[in-house]
């Protein structure tokens, strides 16, 4: 992937982050990983978002990175909930929970951990985060445990 050299900071960490969760090549996204971890030392913008209103922190949940969530979600904590298109972080993880459950758990628990709300809904549209784990009872448990937790789950449940 050609990045700009006039690119913003923040767009170039964008981009950096969707290069290093779609790389295959261990070594590069090691090498990818660091170049992060600089930009944020220098405190580049992540709260850049594309056409969709996603951040560095959005895809690198949407490829189950992991790794990548870790290195971020510092940098996140102040604004966890953060939308692309009326949804959160922790929508994201819970949405596509069924298709990997061992890295979204994780992913979810660390959100969850850092005051990810699973109540948080900005339009009338969106389910919150807890309507979509009502349907597997590991991610209620989890998110009723949760220390953020204040209302009750029977009533979404």
């Amino acid at each position: 992937m050609d990045h700009k050299k006039d690119a913003l900071p923040g767009e170039k960490l964008y981009r950096l982050v969707e290069e290093s969760a779609m790389s295959l090549d261990l070594n590069q996204q090691h090498n990818l990983n660091k170049q992060i971890m600089e930009m944020l030392d220098s405190h580049t913008n992540v709260f850049w978002q594309d056409e969709c209103e996603m951040t560095a922190l959005h895809i690198a949940i949407s490829w189950e990175c992991l790794d990548l969530v870790k290195i971020l979600m510092p940098y996140y904590k102040e604004n966890i909930d953060i939308e692309a298109e009326g949804h959160t972080p922790l929508y994201f993880a819970i949405s596509d929970y069924h298709s990997n459950p061992e890295i979204y758990f994780q992913i979810i628990e660390l959100l969850l951990q850092n005051g990810a709300d699973p109540y948080y809904q900005s339009r009338s549209w969106v389910e919150m985060p807890i309507t979509l784990a009502q349907s597997y009872p590991k991610l209620i448990k989890l998110i009723s445990s949760s220390a953020g937790c204040i209302k009750k789950i029977n009533d979404y449940v």
